[in-house]
């Protein structure tokens, strides 16, 4: 069976981890996710996720239990099926660059030209190409705007017929979707702001993209300024192709999602770590590159897409850890964040498990500094107090020194309990930012034992970790959860993360997967449930659940450890 099923799976793409839990599943009939990892050897996370991907896929089907959920195989038709729908997709596809090729074959032979091509020169073209995309069918147009700023773009002329060509855009409802460099400030400022209200949405053109041409897409016309290269002159390219235009509208809306908003507009909901905005939710890098080893089958062009996908929707706080795949995470991290503006990014980084004395700190920073190819960091955290072999105020004077000569902004820690908070606190003159802590809908340990209440006395920015206990709440089975999930028409997480962010004090950490699970993360902010069902949530308690005693310094022999609640 193994050795029929697995090509199978190799050309559908799955990894090898995926492979390896769907090979152990075909040889039970039900198992639950804990004993599957033991049996093949496999973290829990890394089992944990395979199974998530594999269920989207329909290969794999769930049976959730209220104390736990179950897997098993699904039809072996599913599977098949899957396959030729692949198969498919790609002579589709190839059946598309044939059209294409045998289009402009018969151009050539025939004498017959289906492709409208043109070329002009000068601003009079331009503008009358912008004047006709005010009559098209479609309502969006789309745009990439680099920062050629030659003489063409400042003149007086063009400007006004800017400023009149826009209001009449906003007119006709037709919403411009634009990827702008600037480097300098618009002279028409106010129109250029992302809004709704004027129909616009603008990203930032990264910097990796070179290419200095201006572009105009809409319909099936395509309009490209080429500029020479002391932008003084340019020429104005017009295609009427639909298969052109189609492809190149593909292509902008893949980069336009992985861009970051223009001038730095708040698309998610808002938290201030000392004087700095942050979102409500960032990214958590635990499994970028492994878990806790590196994990050789990592598509890296896939973790960077989807890292930067995330950035795009606004989450530009970033959670960093040699910890994480032993630091096998971070070269993918610094392929995400090269040519990305680094004001607005937050970079929060863990010290720790590598500190055995205090010079191992700076050693530390310098290698996040190093392997990320930045000047600072926002913000460096003791990752737990185990994570340590030396007095917490004496690794917090070295922090702080970090502060002092540029190469960090701000201090945190992580996984303290009262007693340690208040000596990290006292050894510190510029006090601690934030903390760090597990806490969800479920692990509410840090409610019971005051931690969450000193660090909002305290002004300490709350950040919590595994916000739906590694996707376990969001598919309990709880009468609560599924009748909010009815009434205000969301999933599960949703609800959960939703009541999460309408606490001020707090922001929460979500892995950045695939764009589904991002887009349904950010879709659970920006609307409002009742009060009294925020009330139902803070009192909810998991049925039979009951917080087990932990002890964070590691002394307790009975203490349990943090990552076990």
């Amino acid at each position: 069976m193994q050795l029929t099923v697995r090509p199978i799976l190799e050309q559908l793409g799955l990894t090898e981890n995926e492979i390896k839990v769907y090979e152990a599943l075909l040889k039970r009939k039900s198992v639950v996710a804990a004993t599957l990892a033991r049996e093949i050897g496999l973290d829990k996370s890394s089992t944990y996720r395979a199974l998530e991907s594999m269920t989207e896929q329909g290969l794999v089907i769930v049976e959730r239990k209220k104390r736990g959920t179950t897997y098993q195989i699904g039809s072996l038709q599913i599977l098949k099926d899957s396959l030729q729908k692949k198969m498919l997709s790609l002579k589709n596809t190839e059946r598309g660059i044939d059209d294409v090729i045998e289009s402009i074959k018969n151009q050539a032979l025939t004498g017959e030209r289906d492709t409208y091509i043109k070329v002009e020169k000068g601003i009079d073209a331009h503008i009358s190409f912008m004047e006709r995309s005010l009559e098209g069918k479609e309502k969006i147009n789309r745009e990439i705007f680099p920062s050629t700023s030659g003489t063409f773009f400042k003149d007086q002329i063009y400007d006004n017929f800017s400023r009149n060509f826009l209001l009449k855009r906003v007119s006709k409802n037709i919403y411009n979707r634009a990827l702008y460099r600037f480097s300098g400030i618009s002279t028409h400022k106010d129109i250029m702001r992302t809004s709704e209200k004027l129909k616009k949405d603008l990203r930032i053109l990264p910097d990796s993209l070179d290419n200095y041409n201006y572009m105009l897409v809409w319909d099936d016309n395509v309009e490209i300024l080429s500029f020479t290269e002391d932008k003084s002159d340019f020429v104005v390219i017009q295609i009427k192709d639909r298969v052109v235009a189609e492809l190149v509208k593909q292509l902008f809306e893949y980069v336009f999602e992985r861009s970051a908003k223009y001038y730095n507009q708040q698309v998610l909901p808002i938290r201030k770590i000392r004087e700095r905005i942050v979102p409500v939710i960032g990214i958590g890098t635990w499994g970028i590159g492994g878990y806790a080893t590196q994990n050789p089958y990592t598509r890296v062009v896939e973790e960077v897409d989807n890292l930067r996908y995330a950035l795009g929707t606004g989450m530009t706080y970033i959670d960093i850890s040699h910890a994480y795949g032993a630091g096998y995470g971070l070269p993918i991290i610094a392929k995400t964040i090269a040519n990305y503006s680094r004001e607005d990014l937050f970079i929060n980084a863990k010290i720790g498990y590598q500190v055995k004395k205090l010079s191992d700190v700076e050693k530390m920073v310098d290698r996040y500094l190093s392997e990320l190819k930045i000047d600072y960091l926002d913000q460096i955290m003791i990752h737990s107090p185990l994570a340590i072999d030396l007095p917490i105020r004496d690794v917090i004077k070295e922090m702080e020194r970090m502060a002092e000569i540029g190469k960090a902004k701000y201090l945190a820690v992580a996984n303290f309990n009262i007693e340690q908070l208040k000596e990290a606190q006292a050894a510190s003159k510029y006090g601690i930012s934030a903390h760090e802590l597990h806490y969800n809908l479920m692990i509410r340990a840090n409610e019971e034992n005051g931690v969450i209440d000193y660090c909002r006395k305290e002004k300490i920015m709350l950040i919590a970790y595994q916000p739906l206990r590694r996707g376990f709440l969001a598919g309990i089975e709880d009468d609560t959860l599924r009748s909010l999930a009815q009434k205000y028409d969301k999933t599960q997480s949703q609800i959960i993360l939703n009541w999460m962010a309408s606490k001020e004090y707090l922001m929460f950490l979500v892995k950045a997967t695939r764009g589904s699970h991002i887009n349904e993360n950010v879709a659970a902010l920006g609307w409002k449930m009742d009060k009294k069902d925020y009330k139902l949530l803070d009192d909810w308690r998991m049925p039979g659940y009951v917080t087990p005693k932990y002890d964070v310094t590691g002394k307790s022999k009975d203490g349990l450890k943090i990552w076990k609640l």
